[in-house]
């Protein structure tokens, strides 16, 4: 069963926590929302980071407009020095899917973030 982040309260307050963010060592499944691409997406990293056996990533960006997400270009140029430069860096991950409105900007950005954190991964997209 994946492990889902719930919204609101323990999506902001599990976010605070990254910093001090305990091993999830036995994870093999995620459901994350669109919060982990907030700071050039330091949440999203620091959760695989501390996620070693993950083979399973989903994404899901339902909102049409996301306020702490930051614009693509810009996420995307300052977070290059911060993310490892892929292939392998995440070996054990076998499967990215990210669900999203058909024309949602800020795919193109996670899918170049996802490629530089996870490598050759395969990522899918299901547009609702």
């Amino acid at each position: 069963t994946p492990y889902h982040i719930a919204t609101g309260y323990c999506e902001v307050s599990f976010e605070r926590s990254l910093r001090t963010c305990p091993m999830f060592s036995n994870l093999t499944s995620l459901v994350l929302g669109e919060w982990c691409m907030a700071a050039d997406f330091y949440p999203l990293l620091r959760i695989l980071q501390r996620s070693c056996k993950l083979k399973e990533l989903k994404l899901k960006l339902t909102k049409e407009e996301f306020s702490t997400c930051k614009d693509s270009e810009p996420a995307l140029s300052s977070t290059r020095g911060a993310l490892p430069s892929g292939s392998g860096s995440h070996p054990c991950i076998e499967r990215v899917k990210i669900c999203c409105h058909e024309h949602d900007p800020r795919v193109s950005s996670l899918v170049q973030a996802l490629q530089l954190i996870v490598g050759d991964v395969k990522i899918s997209i299901e547009h609702r």
